[in-house]
């Protein structure tokens, strides 16, 4: 059986175009499991920081992704440090972080307060600013 030389060169080159598509897929999973490495060693720093948070305390890890909480966050926290303080202004233009802090203080004090005398016990952590975390 002998092939004519338009069947070859469609072989061929039909061969090659396997190889192409091979190729392309080969470098495509190298790209995906470089990708999903980079998530996992993502993840494990992520898990490590909050083992390392967890660790101060009595409760697990995953205890601490179980416990209900709320959270709180002010739409513009140096708006409200202008209508409360006059000198807002000045502190933003020098320090804007840390007047957020302040007004993220100021209110979690007066949530806890309201609490307290409720009798209500609750803990408050402010996060997501420089130096809380």
């Amino acid at each position: 059986m002998m092939l004519s030389t338009m069947e070859l060169i469609f072989l061929v080159s039909l061969l090659a175009l396997l190889f192409a598509a091979l190729a392309v897929c080969l470098k495509v999973m190298l790209k995906l499991k470089q990708q999903l490495s980079e998530v996992e060693e993502a993840w494990q720093i992520e898990l490590n920081r909050l083992s390392d948070n967890a660790s101060g305390s009595s409760n697990s890890l995953e205890t601490q992704w179980l416990k209900p909480h709320i959270k709180l966050s002010i739409d513009d926290p140096l708006a409200v440090a202008r209508q409360e303080s006059k000198m807002a202004k000045l502190v933003e233009a020098v320090s804007p972080d840390f007047l957020k802090y302040k007004v993220y203080s100021q209110v979690a004090k007066g949530l806890k307060e309201e609490l307290a005398n409720k009798n209500i016990a609750v803990s408050v952590r402010i996060s997501g600013l420089p130096g809380t975390d």
